[in-house]
């Protein structure tokens, strides 16, 4: 049973987000208005767990103003306007953690926050990564961290991983490497 959409209104927006509203008809005739979000120029963000070539993996430290503390993540950014998903992937992953995947693998997408979002974490893992150096953007601050797949499930149980597509990403990846 799906909803049809009478009308779509933009509310606001900028390069990294626009917010929408839409007018819809239910099936049985229900009408109502449903707020969400979409990505700047996409409907989604790029997601890397970058594994080395010994098998550890490169972790993400920033500050996250909405929250008002440290974060301890997975590479991940937005998709440019003229870049394919890939590219996206291979950029983020390489200006954030500075090191450069061998062999890029798609394990598909999840949407972050499906009741209020279209958005979808497009979810990579990079293989054999070697340290290519950092090219952070103008406004980030990022530190690395190398950990083992132990490592990162202490880190998600302590509380220390608190990032929902960090944790979410995290299940796929292991599952694809039967972890």
């Amino acid at each position: 049973m799906t909803w049809k959409t009478l009308k779509t209104t933009l509310i606001e927006g900028n390069p990294f987000l626009r917010f929408y509203v839409d007018e819809f008809e239910t099936p049985t005739g229900k009408r109502g208005k449903y707020y969400y979000h979409v990505n700047g120029y996409t409907d989604g963000f790029v997601s890397v767990f970058v594994q080395t070539q010994n098998n550890t993996f490169i972790m993400t430290q920033e500050y996250r103003y909405l929250f008002d503390r440290v974060s301890l993540a997975n590479p991940k950014g937005g998709i440019g306007q003229s870049e394919s998903i890939e590219e996206a992937a291979m950029r983020e992953t390489i200006e954030e953690c500075g090191y450069k995947p061998a062999e890029l693998i798609s394990l598909g997408w999840i949407a972050s926050a499906n009741s209020i979002s279209k958005e979808r974490m497009h979810l990579f893992l990079g293989r054999n990564s070697v340290w290519v150096g950092q090219k952070l953007d103008e406004a980030e601050e990022i530190t690395v961290r190398e950990m083992t797949a132990a490592q990162i499930d202490e880190a998600i149980a302590s509380g220390e991983i608190w990032d929902g597509s960090a944790i979410s990403g995290w299940v796929k990846v292991k599952l694809f490497l039967g972890l």
